[in-house]
């Protein structure tokens, strides 16, 4: 979370009902930067977040942040993974 949404959250604001600073623009253009595993590339994504970084190496979401969210997350995990294809029989 960056420092506006926290000042915002502290002072009672809810999302929505404060302005975020425009994004800089000698700041567009810039990518990701991370580096892969393997090769040791840097990421060439250039839509990056506040932290500077893109959606796959330090994207937004850090779990449920609600009671409601971390039920139904519960929930989800219980669901399993997507079905199976049945296998036919051999004979």
């Amino acid at each position: 979370m960056n420092r506006i949404c926290s000042e915002a959250e502290a002072a009672g604001l809810l999302p929505g009902e404060y302005e975020t600073p425009p994004f800089p623009e000698e700041l567009r253009g810039l990518t990701c930067g991370a580096k892969t595993k393997g090769s040791r590339a840097p990421c060439r994504l250039t839509s990056l977040y506040s932290n500077g970084r893109c959606k796959f190496h330090g994207g937004l979401s850090t779990g449920p942040a609600s009671d409601a969210g971390r039920q139904q997350s519960r929930e989800n995990g219980k669901k399993g993974g997507r079905p199976r294809k049945t296998q036919p029989c051999e004979k």
